[in-house]
């Protein structure tokens, strides 16, 4: 049995480190074992992020072949939220104001442009039906760019998105997660030079190809990390391999995860309700 227990905490950074530790131990455990069992009894707080890894990892391993029986959250607001957002397995679109987590696969030699073409066109419908209409141009171009960055570079096998816009607190969180190669991975494998993981990633983010005369996987990076720090005056986090980068306000700081490493790529986004006639292309052109 795995215990899960996240720190009752509302840094990404804190919560992602200690959720690294569980999906590890997952993987691990269903090496081993084709049946597990996930102990969420005592987990009394998570954070939109943290839900998706752990979805994401529970969606990986079950289509090895590894079931995981859970023993639900005690509380009760943790348990509706989780069952709300449809974790571990995903849900299907409601009136509520968010989509719930959404993964799809792809097998080796599968065309990932036409899986992801046609996941986003159900993804957006989801987006049309459920969030008021001002917000829609700034998720869709959100989702579209780095759904594009997942089709051109990551040869992902599960990808997991999810989308919330709380009313009451007035903020829409999007996260987008590919289990496929990573940032700093992409630059290694086309003989990029860097010496930690962040680092790598603060080249994409500076624009630096990773193939002569191609644009690299930061552009779409660049424009969402823009739009949603500048022009949204909201929160930007990734999450690739070892490395974690937090952008906020004015500032945009680099860290490690101190010894943890995440097998692929997470985009995290907190924003509040854009203003009435907010122009995103100021940002992103």
């Amino acid at each position: 049995m795995i215990s899960f227990i996240l720190a009752c905490s509302d840094d990404p950074l804190k919560q992602i480190t200690e959720c690294l530790d569980v999906t590890g131990r997952i993987e691990k455990e269903c090496e081993k074992n084709s049946k597990i069992t996930l102990d969420l009894s005592r987990l009394e707080w998570i954070l939109p992020c943290s839900a998706l890894i752990l979805s994401n990892k529970i969606s990986e391993v079950a289509g090895k072949g590894c079931a995981i029986t859970f023993i639900k959250p005690e509380k009760p607001q943790v348990k509706n939220y989780l069952e709300s957002v449809g974790f571990p397995l995903g849900g299907v679109g409601t009136n509520a104001t968010y989509m719930p987590i959404h993964h799809f696969s792809r097998k080796k030699g599968e065309d990932s442009t036409k899986i992801i073409e046609k996941e986003m066109e159900e993804i957006y419908s989801v987006v049309e039906k459920n969030l008021p209409s001002e917000l829609s141009s700034g998720i869709y171009y959100l989702l579209g760019e780095l759904s594009d960055n997942i089709d051109q570079h990551s040869n992902f096998t599960i990808v997991s998105i999810m989308v919330q816009y709380y009313k009451k607190k007035g903020h829409i969180d999007i996260g987008v997660l590919d289990n496929g190669e990573t940032i700093p991975g992409v630059f290694e494998k086309n003989g990029i030079k860097f010496e930690r993981d962040e680092e790598a990633i603060k080249m994409a983010l500076q624009g630096i190809s990773t193939k002569e005369g191609e644009i690299g996987r930061g552009k779409g990076l660049i424009t969402s990390k823009r739009l949603v720090q500048k022009g949204l005056n909201g929160e930007f986090f990734i999450l690739s391999r070892k490395g974690f980068v937090k952008a906020v306000g004015e500032k945009t700081i680099f860290n490690e995860l101190g010894g943890r490493s995440f097998k692929g790529t997470l985009i995290y986004m907190r924003f509040s309700d854009p203003r009435k006639g907010l122009n995103i292309y100021k940002y992103v052109e």
